[in-house]
């Protein structure tokens, strides 16, 4: 950072407004900041830090306190401060908290503290980036890499405070230089790997926890105990598996011979069912006999069906054939009455000959006038056309008479508003400018409005989380005391498992001994394993929970705590505007801005009005020649239709009014013609009917006649057919046709009765044959006894079943014992990698968390190492300033052993060969040592950290201290210094400094406050 300008007004010991100028210096590096005690060298250090943190160069001293007691009320107290970091340019601007002149009305009012940033942008303006105090101090941190109290003992080395960099303590100097070379990433280091160890460490907790619970399941306390049953399991599966073979071969066995006792019995049920069903067709042969004679009759009727259906397609046709004759006989007598009426309308058109002879003449009568009325519409068009002309003409001039009387008002309105507009156009400047104004503040205002309902939001979320948290505590409290009685039921429960299942002279599984005389007890109520599992889950989920409300607890509190700081800083920027009602300060920035918007509004057209009357004038001229040329084309276009109107009416005279109309007499001569085309047409169609009627009539009569003749003919064979059906069945046994029609079946019903009757003979031939086979079979035969047989079968299934069962237990026993056999295993394997794991990872976190001898971590050992590099490079300057006698070196002894070690420092002297403490320097001894400790911090901070640009060094007091000698060395040293390009900066008031140093800034003090300026050679 390097300065370039500073203005202050009524601030410390300056009354009115001071410009510092460092471009003065004329490119010197090296300058002095000289005056009298008291006249307010440190004041101008002040400025700078007030402006950049808000607060002083020194703890004595607040921002609020930096008011000018000489100062007029009409002056605020105000710091700006132009600087350069890298290639960017910055403005920071703040008002500390005062009293100043009310702006409205008489009086005072308190104004708040208020600061804002800005950066240089390419077009050279600069650009706001903050207008609160708090983000423009955080962004001024992330810019120049470091606080306040940093900056003040790095760059800025202020009065009373210049060693402190020298006899900080471990843990101070350890946060100024974390700040610096920013090292956060060998605490991160830090942090994963203890992270990492604690997981590991967790892990192998669970890890012996689950190796417990394996061995409680199993109901054993070693691993060898498990091993055992599992062999003793193994043997005695072993005879029982062959318990089992012998057992399923015997129930085999009884199985056979269930077997072949069943098919036996089954031939002997076969012979009686055999029996019977023989015994029920010999009774069914009577009834089919009956039948065999009905199928007999049935079909000789059969035969007599041709016959029958010739003689019913016969008497249909007769039938049908009378139906048409007296069909045809009624339309022949239809054709006859239409053709006498088609006779009757031809003569009637035959008698209209006049009527069409009178069409044809009117028609040539109305084509002859025609060419007239062409001619006279041709005429009157002509009149109507040289009318409209006139009239368009006629129209035109009152429409430019109308449009010159209209510009001539239109320019005197527009005279008249013109000098409204100069007036409104000349106040939009200060309307703007209050409308800016009052818009920011209105901004801060809504803004101030969300922020407090954010905080009423934030408080209430805080309430309901405190007692989330408070109602999770009690919950875990009562998890945990369920569990721990859960925990000890069970426990004691596995002893009363492994005591119920001790046997006298057999040893105890525990302890050993043949002798059992107190067991534990067997407790009813034991919880099992799974209950206790799903406590203890719900126990780590219920940690989980009220970890995770703590940490929301934190951060809520954090959100409402930035959120009261957020409100209080606007309500201190706002002023008397914070207590305003938000409406009203709407409806006044509404009125600001109506009003601007009618000033500029003005402005804009004043303009256009200017030209617009300029406009019209020109109009008005164009206007009045337009007109002059009108009225002749009017006058020329009046004649033009009364010459028109004349020859129309002449010609109008020579055709009737009624057909005077081109249309009028198009419309008659088409009615014309259509009469003669209708009566035309009527002739030619009745000619058409009367010889269609005529034709039909020819037709129908001889339709008639033919179906008289097949009708005759029909009636002559059906009484043929007739004769021959009742002899055929006098010869076929029937008497009668109602007899033969009972006998008669369909074809469907013979068949099916023939097919019955077949199935019959053959089922009784199969019956016949299946009794005498069965016989011969069962004649050898004994009958069975099921039941026995049954029951011995049964026995043995009940044997092998049970001894099954027993051999399955035992394989689900051998299974749960591998199974936890398996685990035991699997989780040894896991134990061994974390304990590989841990060999490492735990070892590194050791290392990193300064567990050793010096408690030192590892964000410690690289500023250390660091710190070895500013002491090199601050003994540079040291050895010269105290003539080879004193050097700077890091001291790895702690002041405390419970403190943290490796950057502590310590002199050494060359002149008694021995280390002592940095605080038994004299004085000048400790601000030699300090300067070259905040060089070499400069020289070194400046090579590792290229996003930290340390330019400037000011230096307050102290040279007074040493003798001539020293200051020697010091001067030299810091002249150096400026040679690097940094800009360095020394208060003194030692009159041999400024007989040295040819670049000043001048500090007068004077009866109305002081006064400063730089001076040059």
């Amino acid at each position: 950072m390097k300065p370039l300008v500073l203005t202050f007004s009524a601030f410390g010991p300056y009354a009115n407004k001071q410009t510092l100028d460092f471009s003065e210096l004329k490119g010197r590096s090296f300058f002095l900041i000289h005056g009298p005690t008291g006249s307010g060298k440190t004041s101008i250090l002040d400025a700078i830090c007030y402006a950049l943190y808000g607060t002083a160069s020194g703890t004595s001293r607040t921002g609020k306190s930096m008011r000018s007691d000489h100062a007029d009320l009409s002056v605020e107290t105000e710091v700006d401060f132009e600087f350069v970091i890298g290639t960017k340019q910055y403005l920071v601007k703040r008002w500390p908290e005062q009293e100043r002149l009310s702006k409205r009305g008489e009086g005072t009012t308190h104004a708040l503290a208020k600061a804002e940033l800005f950066q240089l942008s390419e077009k050279g303006d600069y650009e706001l980036l903050s207008s609160t105090g708090r983000d423009v101090t955080e962004k001024i941190e992330s810019l120049l890499g470091f606080k306040s109290e940093q900056f003040r003992q790095v760059v800025l080395l202020p009065q009373g405070d210049f060693r402190k960099l020298l006899t900080a303590t471990s843990d101070e100097r350890e946060a100024i230089m974390q700040t610096l070379f920013k090292t956060d990433i060998y605490r991160l280091i830090e942090d994963k790997l203890k992270a990492k160890a604690k997981e590991l460490t967790q892990l192998h907790k669970e890890l012996v926890q689950e190796q417990q619970l394996i061995l409680q399941e199993a109901s054993v306390t070693t691993l060898n105990e498990l091993e055992s049953n599992l062999k003793t399991a193994q043997e005695e599966e072993v005879l029982l598996r062959k318990k089992v073979g012998d057992l399923d071969q015997e129930f085999k066995n009884a199985q056979a011979q269930i077997t072949t006792a069943t098919r036996i019995q089954d031939q002997w049920n076969e012979r009686e069912a055999a029996e019977i069903e023989l015994k029920k067709l010999n009774e069914k042969i009577s009834v089919v006999d009956q039948f065999r004679q009905n199928l007999n009759k049935a079909l000789a009727a059969a035969n007599l069906t041709d016959t029958e259906t010739l003689l019913a397609q016969q008497a249909q046709d007769t039938a049908t054939l009378q139906a048409s004759r007296d069909g045809q006989e009624k339309a022949l007598q239809a054709s006859k009455e239409q053709a006498e009426l088609a006779q009757q309308q031809l003569t009637v058109q035959e008698n209209k000959t006049h009527e069409r002879e009178a069409a044809a003449a009117e028609i040539h009568r109305l084509q002859l006038l025609s060419g007239t009325v062409e001619a006279l519409a041709q005429t009157h068009e002509k009149a109507l056309e040289a009318q409209a002309n006139a009239q368009t003409a006629l129209k035109q001039k009152n429409n430019l008479q109308a449009q010159f009387d209209e510009a001539q008002k239109a320019h005197q309105r527009k005279t008249e508003e013109s000098q409204t507009l100069i007036f409104l156009s000349g106040q939009a400047q200060s309307r703007k400018m209050e409308l800016e104004q009052l818009q920011s503040f209105l901004d801060k205002r809504n803004q101030l409005e969300q922020e407090s309902k954010k905080l009423l939001i934030a408080k209430r979320k805080l309430s309901s989380t405190q007692q989330s948290v408070e109602q999770a505590d009690e919950k875990l409290k009562e998890l945990k005391q369920v569990y721990g009685a859960l925990q000890h039921a069970w426990l004691n429960g596995q002893a009363g498992v492994m005591a119920s299942q001790l046997v006298p002279g057999t040893p105890c599984p525990v302890c050993g001994s043949l002798h059992h005389p107190q067991p534990a007890a067997f407790y009813a109520q034991t919880p099992d394993e799974s209950t206790l599992k799903r406590k203890q889950a719900e126990l780590e989920q219920a940690e989980k929970n009220e970890k995770t409300l703590q940490t929301s607890y934190h951060q809520e509190l954090n959100e409402r705590d930035l959120l009261a700081q957020k409100v209080q800083t606007l309500k201190e920027e706002l002023g008397d505007y914070a207590l305003m009602e938000l409406e009203k300060l709407t409806l006044l920035l509404n009125q600001k801005k109506s009003s601007y918007q009618e000033a500029y509004k003005a402005a804009q057209q004043l303009e256009t009005l200017q030209h617009e009357l300029t406009a019209l004038a020109a109009k008005q001229i164009d206007l009045q020649s337009e007109q002059e040329n009108l009225n002749k084309a009017w006058n020329s276009a009046n004649e033009r239709y009364l010459q028109a109107q004349t020859i129309w009416e002449e010609r109008q005279a020579a055709v009737p009014p009624e057909l005077q109309d081109p249309q009028a007499l198009q419309g008659s001569l088409r009615n014309a013609m259509d009469l003669q085309a209708h009566l035309t047409s009527d002739l030619e169609q009745a000619q058409k009917n009367y010889q269609q009627k005529s034709q039909a009539l020819t037709k129908n009569q001889a339709d008639f006649d033919n179906t008289s003749v097949n009708l005759s003919h029909a009636r002559e064979r059906l009484t043929h057919i007739q004769n021959e059906f009742t002899s055929r069945l006098k010869s076929s046994g029937f008497l009668t046709v109602d007899e033969y029609l009972k006998t008669k079946w369909s074809q469907e019903r013979i068949q099916k009765v023939q097919e019955r009757i077949k199935d019959f003979e053959l089922n009784l031939s199969a019956a016949q044959q299946r009794a005498q086979r069965s016989k011969e079979i069962t004649e050898s035969l004994p009958r069975p006894d099921l039941a026995k047989l049954q029951h011995a079968a049964d026995t043995c299934k009940e044997a092998y079943e049970a001894a099954l069962r027993h051999h399955s237990d035992l394989l689900t026993t051998l299974k749960s014992i591998q199974r936890w056999l398996d685990r035991l295993m699997a989780n040894d394997q896991k134990m061994n990698k974390l304990a590989s794991r841990y060999a490492v990872m735990g070892k590194l976190s050791e290392i990193a968390n300064g567990q050793n001898d010096y408690r030192l971590t590892l964000q410690r050992f690289v500023l250390g190492a660091l710190l070895d590099d500013v002491a090199l490079a601050a003994n540079e300057r040291l050895k010269m300033m105290s003539k080879g006698r004193y050097y700077l070196q890091r001291t790895m002894d702690r002041t405390r052993k419970n403190s943290a070690g490796g950057l502590d420092l310590e002199v050494f002297d060359n002149y008694t060969g021995f280390a002592r403490g940095v605080g038994t320097l004299s004085g000048g001894e400790t601000f030699l040592a300090s300067l070259s400790l905040a060089l070499g911090l400069v020289d070194v901070v400046q090579s590792y950290a290229g996003g930290i640009h340390l330019d400037t060094l000011f230096v307050d007091e102290g040279f007074g201290t040493l003798d001539p000698e020293s200051l020697d060395f010091a001067i030299k040293a810091l002249i150096d210094l400026q040679q690097g390009g940094r800009l360095v900066g020394i208060i003194s008031h030692v009159p041999e400094l400024k007989e040295r140093i040819d670049a000043r800034l001048e500090v007068t003090p004077t009866a109305k406050g002081s006064v400063a300026s730089f001076k040059v050679g």
